[in-house]
């Protein structure tokens, strides 16, 4: 089976840690992101074929991010 690599970024811990939580459960590769900054980072080392965007963050919002992550 393949296992689908995705990245679930935002700023509250406890949403992370459940939406993390659930798609692990499910089989899923999951890494986690703090903000928007960290998970730029992470996705210049790293490819995940899905990314799940908190909207309202601080410093770089879901949806700048969303941008970013077009242009790597």
């Amino acid at each position: 089976m393949l296992r689908y690599r995705i990245l679930v970024v935002d700023d509250q811990e406890s949403q992370r840690e459940m939406l993390g939580g659930h798609l692990k459960n499910k089989g899923y590769a999951v890494t986690t992101a703090e903000s928007g900054e960290s998970a730029l980072e992470i996705s210049q080392r790293n490819f995940f074929e899905v990314a799940l965007l908190d909207l309202k963050m601080p410093g770089l919002s879901g949806l700048d991010l969303l941008n970013r992550l077009k242009e790597i």
